[in-house]
């Protein structure tokens, strides 16, 4: 398993410098530099199959559950893409999201 915090919890990516890994620079997106770093580890080397991708939004659902059905929360088929070695990620491109 790889540690993407510091010791002090904060994140590994900040969104200026290098990527920390590789030798990629930074593209001004913390969250960005995350999947820039993930492709360089897993796609780029095969430890996944680019083939599958999982989109899927993160956690803030849960904050107003009653606010969609139940099996929206998007878990019952993670199993199909683990299983396919998928790559999951949640792009989100609205401003207040960015980091």
């Amino acid at each position: 398993m790889k540690r993407l915090l510091r010791e002090d919890g904060t994140s590994l990516f900040t969104g200026s410098g290098t990527i920390p890994g590789t030798k990629l620079p930074s593209s001004g997106s913390a969250k960005c530099d995350a999947y820039l770093w993930l492709k360089a580890h897993y796609l780029d080397t095969g430890k996944v199959d680019a083939t599958y991708a999982g989109y899927y939004i993160d956690t803030a659902w849960l904050s107003k559950p009653w606010m969609s059905q139940p099996n929206h929360h998007t878990l019952t088929n993670h199993d199909f893409f683990i299983a396919h070695k998928a790559f999951f990620f949640d792009l989100n491109c609205w401003a207040t999201k960015r980091g």
